[in-house]
């Protein structure tokens, strides 16, 4: 668990939820973190064990090398990773995982994966789940500790899912939100830790308080784990009705540092997963962008818990983030956003974040820099999430169908406002009382919850200090204290084919533009020979061209170091 930085607040925000009913989790201290996403313990560093090539894998781009891939994956016995090098490699049938293994390429513009059939491109899957077992107790918000009826069948390591039946009063409110699929949709994830008796403890306690009315229960699950995707681009020929990631029934598995290209459904679906880790990746354009599920960027389905979604790119979606069907506990942190876009007609635009219905909750959207954000545009009401210092440029925040209790703290809304009950197809039941919206900044100046005596936003809800992909840029670098900032991620999806350092506009780096780096910082000259000199000078990429630049210039000419 980590800190929060704000005392004041957080103990304001402590009795506030607990007085409304929707606190997510059990706090020992008012300092302690709600939100801990994410693989456990970090994405592990996996050791390369076999090469594609060495299965006769040509990277031509001609050649189906579907083959030399799955001996390659099978020849993976006890974890490691199967090397990609550079090449263009065709694969015309889908590649599934169901054990510890890494698909690693040699970086997304070297190794490049062109997905041509009909199914789901990468599917990360099984099937291992126990019975269903009533619970008998401890089942309210908070508890980390439940009463089964059997506690012979748990055991400490093992995962289990919990859910209960859904409750038509607070969920249903069209008829047709009562659909089959969605039934049991509140429920969640978590690893047990030790068992007493009938009593079993889990890692991570309830985030909803179930009712014994609408029958809770457990069931233990058999998780793929430890399956991740890094450093290459896979891209769609075809246009069938799939996606390119597809978890079901996974935990600790991640996808970093790829490039995915043109998906018709999700780009990452992840269905029933735990701390899955998806990161520092782009997720670039679709093939379909209507309703049904089509167009999606990362969707968060039934009971995926404490996940994480963090420094990606997402550009020409229709909903570029998305949690739907209970998810709860995730976090999507520090990603950017553009282009949000439909192909049904009329003058309207999606949500890059949508709250998708049948009740997310206890969802944490941190510093993320996005278009629009809809609270429950279809399938139903929301639970309470909270969306803090995010900057939404051009359409504002919507609050609808009867998704009471969201938390709004330090966002800056560049154009719009936050508005509820907009949409006339859902009934007007909204309470704005259970809202605590503080310290946003909306049409012009920062609006503060006249409740809350103190004006302090918090930092962050999930990171004690700067992470690492900051690099040098402050840290928190937006929200409504910190206007017209940017993010990692943007600056990474601007900064696109930039060849730090090149100040002349040669295409090579060099003594030369040392010197022209020198005659800026003397005030010699006030700008450069390459018309985009000002981005290349910045090499740290702190915003700002000063001695540190010149020093890391000099030294990657010097040959003192490889990279820039």
């Amino acid at each position: 668990m980590k800190k929060f930085s704000s005392f004041l607040l957080i103990v304001f925000l402590i009795i506030f939820l607990l007085a409304e009913g929707y606190f997510v989790t059990a706090i020992n201290t008012p300092e302690e973190y709600i939100w801990n996403p994410g693989v456990e313990g970090g994405i592990p560093d996996v050791p390369n064990v076999v090469n594609v090539l060495d299965f006769g894998a040509k990277g031509d781009g001609v050649t189906d090398d579907y083959e030399a891939f799955k001996a390659a994956v099978s020849a993976v016995t006890e974890g490691g990773g199967v090397f990609i090098p550079e090449g263009n490699y065709l694969i015309k049938s889908p590649l599934t995982f169901n054990k510890p293994v890494v698909l690693r390429g040699e970086g997304t513009d070297k190794t490049h994966l062109l997905i041509d059939h009909n199914s789901n491109a990468f599917e990360i899957i099984t099937y291992k789940r126990g019975a269903w077992q009533k619970l008998a107790g401890g089942f309210t918000m908070g508890s980390n500790r439940l009463l089964v009826e059997g506690g012979s069948s748990f055991k400490p390591g093992q995962y289990v899912e919990i859910q209960q039946e859904n409750n038509p009063d607070v969920m249903y409110t069209l008829p047709e939100w009562n659909v089959n699929w969605a039934e049991g949709a509140i429920g969640q994830i978590a690893k047990i830790v030790s068992v007493e008796g009938n009593t079993i403890i889990i890692d991570n306690p309830l985030k909803h308080d179930y009712k014994q009315n609408l029958n809770p229960v457990i069931r233990t699950q058999g998780f793929v784990e430890y399956v991740g995707f890094e450093d290459f681009s896979v891209e769609r020929l075809d246009r069938s009705d799939t996606s390119i990631f597809y978890f079901k029934n996974t935990a600790n598995c991640w996808v970093k540092n790829v490039h995915s290209k043109l998906a018709r459904k999700c780009h990452v679906h992840v269905n029933t997963g735990y701390r899955i880790e998806i990161r520092d990746s782009f997720f670039d354009d679709a093939t379909d962008w209507s309703g049904g599920g089509h167009g999606y960027g990362v969707q968060l389905w039934f009971h995926s818990t404490n996940c994480l979604i963090e420094n990606n790119i997402f550009k020409h979606l229709r909903h570029s983030m998305m949690a739907q069907l209970g998810s709860n506990g995730n976090v999507f942190g520090y990603n950017y956003s553009i282009e949000p876009y439909q192909s049904e007609g009329g003058n309207w635009t999606p949500a890059d974040i949508s709250l998708h219905g049948h009740y997310p909750h206890a969802n944490l959207f941190e510093g993320n820099i996005v278009q629009k954000i809809t609270v429950s545009d279809y399938w139903g009401p929301s639970g309470a999430n909270t969306f803090l210092r995010n900057r939404i440029e051009t359409e504002g925040i919507r609050i609808e169908d009867s998704s009471n209790y969201q938390v709004f703290l330090g966002n800056e809304l560049v154009k719009g406002s936050l508005l509820w009950d907009t949409d006339s197809r859902y009934p007007h039941l909204i309470d704005p009382s259970t809202f605590l919206i503080h310290g946003n900044y909306i049409n012009g100046s920062i609006e503060w919850d006249e409740r809350v005596s103190g004006h302090i936003i918090p930092v962050s809800y999930y990171h004690n200090s700067k992470p690492s992909f900051y690099k040098s840029l402050e840290w928190p670098s937006i929200g409504a204290d910190r206007l017209n900032g940017t993010i990692p991620a943007k600056e990474r999806y601007l900064n696109q084919g930039i060849l730090y350092g090149d100040l002349n506009g040669d295409n090579t780096v060099d003594s030369l533009d040392c010197v022209l780096l020198g005659r800026y910082l003397l005030e010699i000259i006030n700008e450069f020979p390459n018309l985009n000199g000002i981005n290349t000078a910045d090499l740290n990429r702190d915003g700002i061209i000063n001695t540190l630049d010149y020093a890391l210039l000099n030294r990657y000419v010097l040959g003192v170091i490889d990279g820039l």
